[in-house]
């Protein structure tokens, strides 16, 4: 691979933990689904499991955003060990994240620990999510913790 295409896929995973961030910052800013619309593809799929649900198209992932904040007033997105793993055209992508959550899930103090597995594709607008995966592993009260009572109920 010449430096050209290796400096590109460096360009690449930069922009995209960029916008991965800026997913989390909204997201801890109540949740302005216009502003978090524009990071995903008009076909793109948000899925939350069980947890929080599937949302198939920029839409419904929007209308799903619009609803966040009636149910978590607060939250602190840590999105950390970003692993990016860019195609050689650097066209598409996939990123790998943990997440650790606190937040006021309606009314209750929670944790939230998942792991997420992102597609991106670039796009004439920039980098963009066509497939969020939440794989949720506890949402937990935070006066009980994840021993105790590993999923709300």
């Amino acid at each position: 691979m010449d430096i050209e295409a290796r400096l590109a896929r460096l360009e690449a995973a930069a922009d995209i933990r960029a916008m991965k961030m800026k997913y989390a910052r909204l997201c801890d800013d109540g949740y302005p689904s216009d502003q978090i619309g524009r990071l995903f593809t008009e076909d793109a799929v948000w899925d939350g499991g069980e947890a929080f649900g599937r949302y198939e198209g920029n839409a419904a992932i929007r209308e799903f955003f619009d609803k966040c904040p009636d149910q978590i007033s607060w939250a602190m997105h840590y999105t950390v060990s970003g692993d990016i793993d860019v195609a050689p055209d650097s066209r598409t992508a996939v990123g790998r994240w943990y997440l650790w959550q606190p937040m006021t899930l309606e009314g209750q103090a929670v944790y939230l620990m998942a792991a997420y597995e992102d597609q991106y594709v670039n796009t004439d607008e920039g980098w963009k999510c066509k497939h969020l995966a939440l794989d949720v592993q506890a949402l937990t009260p935070h006066d009980e913790g994840w021993v105790k009572r590993r999923f709300l109920g």
